[in-house]
């Protein structure tokens, strides 16, 4: 999806509304656009910088300043008489002192939207907590469907059958030397015929491309990573499953947190 997102600059002294941008979206704007009933001006980009658009550093957060910023985060801002709560920031986000503000529509608040993302329990700190929130802003294409990712369970036969495009996944143990030294962090398997049915749903990837790439680097519910290409006979020996082939191996390490999602995203 394709959107023309709004961005504000929050500077020390004025708010100003920047032009619109085409990008491409999230899960969180897909899904609240196309399932609740949200347009995609219910979305903006806000940027805190300083009067000339540069960034702002240590020695610029006087206490004035860091208030200001302080209250649009706890307070929200009102553009042209609509105010926008704040919502979340992916990384990258974070390191360009932006973020994304929402106009809830009724029946949701910023909390409940940031609640329905997934199960956020195990994050025991703060930075930990925006770290898996933002990870359902990164930047994606949205691909081919796949099992409840929440229930790690299985799809069986008879229902891959009535839907023979909905991936099956399975999780399977690291390959670790010791507890630090994981070989396997973050790598996960896709079947080599998964590969080129997901690598078609992403626009303009010239069937040249498909075939000169093995892997992707993937958001899938509450996981990220990458995954690697592999035949069938590879990815039986992995998932010790001899007499069905699944599409996608997902290791212990890639998954961060449970989440009721069910598509395959591609970032890159």
């Amino acid at each position: 999806m394709i959107f023309f997102c709004f961005n504000i600059c929050k500077t020390p002294c004025r708010q100003l509304s920047m032009c619109y941008e085409v990008e491409t979206s999230n899960r969180v704007v897909r899904k609240f656009v196309e399932e609740e009933g949200f347009t995609s001006e219910s979305f903006v980009r806000v940027q805190i910088c300083d009067e000339n658009s540069a960034r702002l550093f240590f020695g610029d957060l006087t206490d004035v300043v860091v208030d200001r910023i302080k209250s649009a985060l706890n307070d929200g801002i009102i553009v042209n008489g609509t105010p926008y709560e704040f919502l979340a920031f992916s990384s990258s986000q974070l390191k360009e002192f932006s973020l994304w503000m929402v106009l809830p529509k009724k029946g949701w608040t910023a909390e409940g939207m940031r609640n329905s993302m997934g199960n956020f329990a195990g994050c025991n700190t703060a930075s930990k907590y925006a770290a898996r929130i933002g990870q359902c802003f990164s930047t994606t294409f949205q691909g081919l469907k796949g099992q409840d990712v929440m229930k790690n369970e299985l799809q069986n036969s008879t229902q891959r059958d009535k839907n023979p495009s909905m991936l099956r996944h399975v999780v399977v143990d690291d390959i670790a030397f010791d507890e630090k030294n994981i070989h396997s962090d973050g790598c996960g398997i896709i079947s080599t015929k998964a590969m080129k049915a997901m690598l078609e749903t992403i626009p303009h990837f010239t069937e040249e491309r498909q075939e000169n790439t093995s892997i992707i680097q993937i958001r899938f519910g509450g996981a990220k990573g990458v995954l690697v290409a592999w035949d069938d006979t590879t990815m039986k020996n992995v998932t010790k499953e001899k007499k069905t082939v699944r599409d996608i191996a997902l290791r212990k390490s890639m998954i961060k947190f449970s989440a009721k999602f069910h598509f395959l995203e591609c970032c890159r």
